[in-house]
């Protein structure tokens, strides 16, 4: 008997269908943190914004892939400033 991971099998669905909508790389290191955080988020009822006007934005489409889609974004920007020393 096979034991299946469900959760496992969400987190590389969602990841797979988030990069697929938005062209993004599907086998970015971001991508897997950003549907981890947010998928967990989504199971708990809790999301994050960095400011108002995404959860202003996420409100007209807060479909799982696009709560991603905004998670990696906001990582790329604190990589990219950490990258840059700030």
């Amino acid at each position: 008997m096979k034991l299946i991971n469900y959760r496992a099998d969400i987190l590389d669905m969602v990841r797979r269908k988030t990069a697929q909508d938005y062209q993004l790389p599907a086998d970015s290191l971001l991508l897997y943190k950003a549907t981890e955080v947010m998928t967990e988020n989504w199971f708990a009822g809790e999301f994050e914004y960095a400011c108002g006007m995404d959860a202003q934005d996420a409100a007209g489409d807060s479909s799982l892939t696009h709560l991603v889609m905004v998670k990696y974004f906001e990582l790329e920007k604190e990589f990219n400033i950490t990258g840059a020393g700030f």
